[in-house]
């Protein structure tokens, strides 16, 4: 098998000839991996291709491109809307390396805080003119990877690669970038019903310390969106995500429930923590789903379930 990647890699380096074309074709179809994750996920695959075909084709939604300098590179995102609520988001990074560039474009779907589907494409030119093109499509379900096709070469090769955690920080990234954009440009997006003030704290130096949002959802006052805290040197430090839903017992307020997504940042941006929480509305949170500590090189140190975050039995 590492003899045959060796080879793909070698004929993707190629130039396009056209009477390669088709041979080319033919050799990425049959190369096409797909690491299982211990189930069959056909019918959620249908499911979320049904999604992403139908944000893509709706002309509704307004999508906003903006760029952002890096020191010597310039990164590109693109975010789609509707008048309720963010559908996608895309970030496009280049980077110049020995002999060529490399551009990485990273689309990822979403409903309500939740990523749903996530396509990723890794392109590498060269100087000589060739290039060769790793794409990797994720699919999640309640928060957790739970299934993902790789088509071409480069770390889904690697045995220490952790796909969850790579592609999570790459949508923490670019949800943090667009949410940014929108702070600055005065762009707001809260459920229907909802109704959105944006609140905004200054540590002494006058740098921003806090962003936070409180709406009305199902008529009751409730944090909404997502909230960012961030350290003294103006680090993004904190993210709480919440999504509000309506229960099928109670009425009125206390008919609203939240589950809670925090997650907290080293200095350096990587992912020190993920942890989720539900409460009913004026309710003790408790904890649920999945629970991740990160060390400062990346790597997991520790990983639990704390249970369904859809119960809606009251919290002790």
């Amino acid at each position: 098998m590492a003899r045959f990647m060796k080879n793909f890699r070698l004929l993707l380096r190629i130039n396009s000839q056209p009477c390669a074309l088709v041979f080319l074709t033919m050799l990425m179809l049959c190369t096409m991996q797909q690491k299982g994750f211990g189930q069959d996920h056909s019918d959620l695959w249908k499911k979320r291709s049904a999604y992403v075909e139908a944000i893509d084709a709706d002309c509704s939604l307004t999508r906003t491109v903006f760029i952002r300098p890096r020191g010597n590179e310039v990164h590109g995102y693109t975010f789609t809307r509707s008048e309720h609520e963010l559908v996608s988001m895309t970030g496009d990074w280049p980077r110049r390396v020995a002999g060529g560039v490399d551009t990485t474009s990273i689309a990822c779907y979403v409903r309500g805080d939740e990523l749903l589907y996530a396509k990723e494409r890794i392109r590498e030119r060269y100087r000589d003119g060739s290039e060769s093109i790793l794409i990797i499509e994720y699919i999640f379900d309640k928060g957790r990877l739970v299934d993902l096709v790789s088509l071409g070469h480069g770390k889904t090769e690697d045995d220490q690669w952790d796909p969850e955690k790579d592609i999570l920080e790459a949508y923490h990234k670019i949800r943090t970038a667009v949410h940014s954009f929108m702070e600055v440009n005065r762009i707001n997006v809260a459920a229907p019903g909802d109704s959105l003030t944006t609140y905004r704290a200054y540590y002494a130096n006058k740098t921003i310390k806090s962003i936070r949002h409180q709406g009305r959802f199902n008529g009751c006052g409730m944090p909404v969106g997502v909230d960012s805290l961030f350290s003294p040197s103006g680090k993004l430090s904190e993210t709480v995500a919440y999504e509000n839903r309506k229960g099928k017992t109670d009425e009125g307020c206390h008919a609203g429930w939240t589950i809670t997504k925090t997650i907290r940042y080293y200095p350096d941006g990587k992912m020190k923590s993920l942890a989720h929480q539900r409460s009913a509305y004026e309710g003790l949170p408790c904890d649920c789903g999945s629970w991740v500590d990160y060390n400062q090189r990346g790597v997991r140190t520790k990983e639990r379930n704390m249970g369904d975050c859809d119960s809606q039995v009251a919290c002790d």
